[in-house]
C-alpha cells in the first residue's frame, strides 16, 4: 500500500472508529480521559496564576534573579500542561488505552491475551518510555529548527507549521506501538515498521492533533479514537488475526487455544 492511501486511511479510520464504538458499546472508556481533562486544565490554571503572583520586583540582583526564575518555572509548567497535553493524555492514559486497543483486536480478529501482571506493568511501562521519549526528540527537532530561524530572517512565521508537523509522526507513532507491542516486536523493530508506514502514521497523527482544537471536548475524545483508529487501519495493513501470541475467544464447545505470552522487547 503506498503511503498517500496509507495517509488516507490513517484519516478515514477515525470516522469508521466513531461509528465502531458506537456499535459496540465502548462508552465507558471515555471517562478516564474526560477526568484528565479537567485535571490538566485546572493544574495549567492553577499553575498560571502562579506565575502572575511572582513579584520580580527585588531589593538586588539576587532577588531579581530567583524572582525570575520563580516566574520562568511556573510559565514552563503552564507551557507543559497546555501545550504538552497530547502527549500527556497518551502517557497518563496508557493503562486505559492499552486495553481499550486490545478489547477492539477481539472483536475484530476473536484474539485474547492472557493477562499477566508482569506483562502488563511491561506493557505500559514501554508505552510511557516510548512517548516520553517521542516528547524529547520532538522538541529537540524543533529547537534545532528555532536555530535556524534565528539566523535566516524570513522563516520565523513558520515556527507554528513546523511545529505542528513534527508532532504528526511521532503521535501516529506512539498509537502504532500499542500494536506492534501485541505482535511482540521490540522498540526498534517497531521504529522500522512505522518509519515503512510513515503515512499511515502522518494519518493518525494528523486528526489526533487536529481534535485537541476542540475546546475541552478534544482531550477527552481524541485518546479514545485515536486508538480505536489505529486499530482498525493497522489491521488492514497487517494480519492480527494470525498473531501466535494471542489465543482465539473460546467458542462454545471448543476449548481457547493457547497463546505463548512471551514478554515484548
Amino acid at each position: 500500500m503506498r503511503q498517500a492511501n496509507q495517509f488516507v486511511l490513517g484519516i478515514k479510520s477515525f470516522y469508521e472508529a466513531a461509528i465502531f464504538i458506537a456499535k459496540h458499546r465502548l462508552w465507558l472508556y471515555f471517562i478516564a480521559p474526560l477526568l484528565l481533562s479537567v485535571g490538566i486544565y485546572y493544574l495549567g490554571e492553577y499553575y498560571d496564576d502562579l506565575s502572575k503572583e511572582v513579584e520580580v520586583e527585588a531589593e538586588n540582583m539576587r532577588q531579581l534573579m530567583f524572582a525570575l526564575m520563580g516566574k520562568l518555572f511556573y510559565k514552563l509548567l503552564f507551557y507543559l500542561f497546555h501545550e504538552s497535553t497530547k502527549y500527556i493524555v497518551i502517557m497518563v492514559l496508557s493503562p486505559i488505552i492499552a486495553l481499550l486497543s486490545e478489547k477492539v483486536e477481539e472483536i475484530l480478529t476473536g484474539n485474547e491475551y492472557p493477562f499477566v501482571w508482569k506483562y502488563y506493568i511491561n506493557d505500559v511501562k514501554r508505552g510511557l518510555r516510548i512517548n516520553a521519549v517521542s516528547l524529547v526528540q520532538e522538541y529537540a527537532i524543533f529547537i534545532v529548527w528555532l536555530i535556524i530561524a534565528f539566523f535566516i530572517p524570513g522563516l520565523s512565521f513558520l515556527n507554528p507549521f513546523v511545529a505542528y508537523f513534527i508532532g504528526l509522526y511521532y503521535y501516529g507513532f506512539g498509537f502504532m506501538d500499542y500494536v506492534n507491542e501485541r505482535r511482540r516486536l521490540d522498540v526498534s523493530q517497531s521504529v522500522f515498521f512505522t518509519r515503512k508506514h510513515f503515512g499511515l502514521a502522518f494519518g493518525i497523527g494528523v486528526v489526533y492533533s487536529s481534535m485537541f482544537m476542540i475546546p475541552y471536548a478534544g482531550v477527552v475524545i481524541a485518546p479514545v479514537l485515536g486508538m480505536v483508529a489505529t486499530t482498525l487501519a493497522m489491521s488492514q495493513i497487517v494480519d492480527l488475526g494470525s498473531n501466535r501470541y494471542a489465543r482465539k475467544k473460546k467458542r462454545k464447545g471448543e476449548a481457547p487455544q493457547s497463546a505463548e505470552p512471551t514478554p515484548a522487547g
